[in-house]
């Protein structure tokens, strides 16, 4: 927050104090141990989970993040599209699932229909067909497409 828009010198200076307060660890109330004991146990756990099970559940969490919501689903698929899978450079197992999923083509139903054809199109890249492989590489124009 920025404060130099604020005219009045008391209400600026108000500002100030409370945004400075907010940045200071009462000694009392300091539990940041805890916190970071929490974000360790946080790190064990998800250690012991092996990568491939987590691409399967975030691939699933995305996919129906985008196919089960009913306003903005489109913008929602091109979202996930765009953080997820843009710059994928060769389809994985996790963007091949995803993708899969993004087009309803994993079995179960999804309300996102992908109309931006350059989206469907970069989205069957990452699906390899029995003509290409996993390898082929995806074309630069979905790259830079986001």
């Amino acid at each position: 927050m920025y404060v130099i828009g604020i005219a009045n010198a008391k209400d600026r200076q108000r500002a100030i104090d409370q945004m400075r307060a907010g940045l200071i660890v009462d000694p009392i109330k300091n539990d940041t141990a805890s916190i970071n004991d929490n974000w360790r146990d946080c790190e064990r756990m998800s250690e012991a989970v092996p990568q491939a099970t987590f691409d399967t559940k975030l691939a699933s969490f995305l996919r129906d993040l985008a196919c089960r919501t009913y306003e903005g689903r489109n913008i929602l698929a091109d979202a996930v599209y765009r953080n997820w899978l843009s710059d994928i450079e060769h389809p994985t197992d996790f963007s091949t699932q995803l993708a899969r999923g993004l087009l309803g083509m994993d079995g179960q139903p999804c309300v996102t229909t992908v109309h931006d054809e350059q989206l469907r199109k970069c989205l069957l890249a990452l699906v390899p067909t029995a003509a290409s492989t996993s390898t082929s590489p995806v074309s630069r124009d979905c790259n830079d497409a986001w």
